[in-house]
């Protein structure tokens, strides 16, 4: 006996599912027009939220690093097809929606069955409308760092050694010098604040047990940091980081990418996700490189989309 739910608010979940789609996170976004699907067939349950976009545009998940599907069931094809099925009629019933949009996770990165979604939503026929290069690492017992990078890397943390860095994990109450560092990285490479300090820190303190902040440290003074989100029980996903331009000689990013991957294995997280490399169809050739040379493995990343009425 299976079972169609659809609601405008976030209910009970999926225990353990990603952050992105827990009922937390979907109660926190506020945007006006909210849609939560969820499928149920006896202990087995698959869920999706939607997000409208624009007048005739539902998306999954706008703002976020992802959307797409949760489950507590990891492979079965069948009952996925049959919710997408019911998720394409809801809305050609119930709304003025003509193009559904969904942004997967990326694929081989500890997050529920991408390759299952991408099928499913193919079968259906959805197409893909981006596709980006995203990075991972999965995290191994008595695999060090420093097997993984490259030989140029190597001599970078060796040079922080020499220089006495330090990384640690810090409190919230850092979050302002770990901001204002990566804030300036970003502004000096071109890159955009996707949130302002005031919206990152409001998150920091509504999911405290989710977002994980890092910095690296030389004689005191604090040259490289980052903020991470633990996405799922086994999967910590790099937000941001940056460092101060006088110490970009040491690349201390290097460094504390491995105390970020140590601190994975201590915690035992299965994966560390430090995003794309791409926008769309334009490669950053040195951002590929430089996450390739960190030991990071690529996998895709799709956005699907379907126009469901013309």
């Amino acid at each position: 006996m299976s079972e169609f739910t659809v609601s405008r608010v976030p209910f009970g979940f999926i225990e353990n599912s990603a952050h992105f789609n827990s009922v937390d996170f979907l109660g926190y976004l506020s945007f006006d027009h909210k849609l939560i699907f969820e499928y149920a067939y006896g202990k087995k349950k698959i869920l999706i939220a939607f997000i409208q976009t624009d007048e005739f545009v539902w998306t999954s998940l706008p703002s976020s690093t992802f959307g797409g599907f949760e489950s507590n069931d990891h492979t079965s094809l069948e009952p996925l097809i049959q919710f997408i099925e019911l998720i394409e009629s809801y809305f050609l019933q119930n709304t003025f929606a003509k193009l559904l949009k969904i942004l997967l996770p990326p694929s081989s990165s500890g997050y529920y069955s991408p390759e299952l979604q991408f099928y499913g939503l193919h079968s259906r026929g959805f197409k893909i409308e981006n596709c980006n290069l995203s990075y991972c690492l999965p995290i191994k017992d008595g695999v060090e760092f420093d097997s993984l990078v490259s030989h140029g890397n190597l001599k970078r943390i060796r040079k922080c050694i020499r220089a006495d860095l330090s990384s640690h994990e810090v409190s919230i109450e850092k979050l302002d010098i770990v901001y204002k560092i990566i804030s300036l990285n970003r502004q000096f490479k071109g890159y955009p604040m996707t949130l302002s300090y005031s919206q990152l820190l409001q998150q920091a303190k509504l999911f405290q047990n989710k977002f994980k902040f890092f910095c690296s440290k030389i004689e005191g003074e604090i040259i490289a940091s980052a903020i991470a989100i633990k996405i799922t029980d086994k999967t910590l996903y790099i937000l941001y980081w940056g460092d101060i331009s006088e110490y970009r000689a040491f690349s201390p990013i290097v460094s504390l990418c491995k105390y970020i991957y140590e601190y994975c294995n201590q915690h035992k997280i299965d994966f560390l996700d430090i995003g794309t490399a791409t926008l769309n169809k334009e490669p950053n050739f040195g951002l590929i490189d430089f996450k390739s040379d960190l030991g990071f493995e690529h996998n895709l990343k799709f956005t699907m989309q379907k126009v469901i009425k013309t």
